[in-house]
C-alpha cells in the first residue's frame, strides 16, 4: 500500500520525467537553428518556464535532456564526379543527402585545396 508521501514522490518523479521528455523533444526540433548550445539551452528553458515549469527545475531538466541527446553530426562532402563545371562545386549535406551546387568563388581556397587533396 502506498502512503501519501510515496504517492507524492512518484507523482513528482513522473512530472520531472515528462517535462524532461518535453525538453528533449523541443531540443530535437530546434537543434539545427542554433550554432551556440548556450542559446539553445536558454531558449529551451524559456519554453519550459512558459509552460509553468519553475525556472530552477527547467534549467536542471534542460541540462539533463541535453546530456542524453547526441547532437546531430553535420558534415559536408564534396561530390567532384557529379558536376563537370570548373566554376561550381557540388556539396552534399550529410543530414539529408541533398546536393547543393555552389559557385567556387564563394568557398574559401583552403576548403577547395583540402577537398581536392582527398
Amino acid at each position: 500500500m502506498n502512503t501519501p508521501m510515496q504517492s507524492n514522490a512518484q507523482t513528482l518523479a513522473d512530472y520531472r520525467s515528462t517535462m524532461q521528455e518535453v525538453a528533449e523533444a523541443y531540443l530535437q526540433r530546434h537543434w539545427d537553428e542554433h550554432l551556440d548550445e548556450g542559446q539553445l539551452f536558454e531558449r529551451t528553458c524559456q519554453y519550459l518556464v512558459a509552460n509553468e515549469v519553475p525556472l530552477f527545475m527547467a534549467q536542471r531538466l534542460v541540462y539533463l535532456a541535453m546530456s542524453t541527446l547526441t547532437p546531430p553530426r553535420v558534415t559536408v562532402g564534396v561530390d567532384w564526379a557529379n558536376h563537370g563545371d570548373r566554376t561550381a562545386v557540388v556539396l552534399i549535406d550529410s543530414r539529408d543527402g541533398i546536393h547543393h551546387v555552389i559557385n567556387r568563388r564563394l568557398l574559401p581556397e583552403r576548403f577547395l585545396a583540402h577537398a581536392a587533396a582527398q
